[in-house]
């Protein structure tokens, strides 16, 4: 759907995110005057219905100003789907503007809707389990949740988007979901390093496909990454990046950390999506790796201690 702005005195542009409890893919759309709305069951408790809706408000969902200036609706994407095509363009047209008349604007479109699909039922590297998981419904059900958002960013009967992005890890997902066509792009996320807060906590290989409809043509800012060699008990030694050998753990802080979007690719991907009306994000540049500091797991432990999660800090409910 493409706005007409020559006849608004103030439009503005809103930003899906879907399966977004952090907001770190999202979050350079804010710099740029976007509204967001993540969308996750996470920004609330789910109702023990199954209905996918925030208790105490099944029907809507509940809306929470986040910190950063985004805003978390709990519910799933299944859910917003539902309402969606249950009311044609009511529910969300409703939703947006409890959002932006309070912004000073005078109306809104749906411009863009990031998808960071669940990823665990489809990348290569939980590939020994795909046999179980396929036996005890777990494939089926990740499956049914990128099917939902599909639905949402669909053209005649969801939210219409002038692009759309879903993000996953090398792995079976296409086969899985064969609608989602070819990827459009694939990166390691030391590609983008230069551009983040900390670069050289990004630069570390994690090989990524992105399907949709978006500018693939990102800016560039690699970091190399450091390779470290861990010694099995069997003796042989295999390298990787810092993410692979230090950030394992089945915690679900860990598990947020190790899907968590890059920030420095978070930049690179807004900008790709319109050119004329962002800043090319500030690229910083970082000496060869065998010439930095060595990542060691207790700075891993340090960064992981310290890392700032906007998710369950909500400052008002509207």
């Amino acid at each position: 759907m493409s706005l007409d702005e020559s006849k608004y005195e103030n439009p503005c542009r809103v930003v899906l995110s879907l399966c977004d409890y952090s907001g770190a893919w999202s979050r350079p759309f804010i710099a740029d005057d976007c509204i967001v709305v993540r969308v996750d069951p996470k920004h609330g408790a789910v109702d023990q219905g199954g209905t996918g809706y925030t208790t105490g408000s099944a029907g809507s969902g509940d809306l929470y100003v986040m910190p950063d200036g985004g805003y978390g609706l709990a519910l799933t994407a299944g859910a917003l789907a539902d309402r969606i095509e249950e009311e044609g363009g009511y529910f969300l047209d409703n939703l947006l503007w409890r959002i932006y008349s309070q912004r000073g604007f005078d109306c809104c479109e749906v411009d863009g809707v990031l998808i960071a699909a669940p990823c665990t039922d489809f990348a290569s590297s939980g590939a020994r389990w795909f046999a179980q998981k396929d036996a005890d419904g777990r494939t089926e059900a990740s499956i049914s949740i990128v099917r939902d958002c599909l639905r949402v960013v669909d053209e005649e009967h969801g939210a219409a988007p002038n692009w759309w992005v879903l993000e996953n890890p090398i792995g079976r997902i296409q086969r899985c979901v064969p609608e989602l066509g070819d990827p459009l792009l694939r990166f390691d996320p030391c590609e983008y390093a230069g551009f983040a807060d900390e670069p050289e906590m990004e630069a570390y290989t994690k090989r990524t496909a992105l399907y949709g409809k978006f500018d693939p043509v990102l800016p560039r800012a690699e970091v190399e990454p450091q390779m470290i060699t861990l010694t099995r008990k069997d003796g042989r030694k295999t390298s990787g990046s810092w993410m692979w050998a230090y950030l394992g753990g089945k915690s679900e802080r860990t598990k947020e950390l190790r899907s968590m979007t890059p920030t420095g690719f978070a930049r690179a991907f807004a900008y790709a999506q319109d050119r004329v009306g962002r800043l090319y994000p500030e690229h910083k540049v970082l000496p060869p790796a065998a010439e930095r500091e060595p990542i060691t797991s207790a700075r891993v432990r340090e960064w992981e201690r310290n890392y700032n999660f906007t998710m369950g800090e909500y400052i008002v409910k509207s």
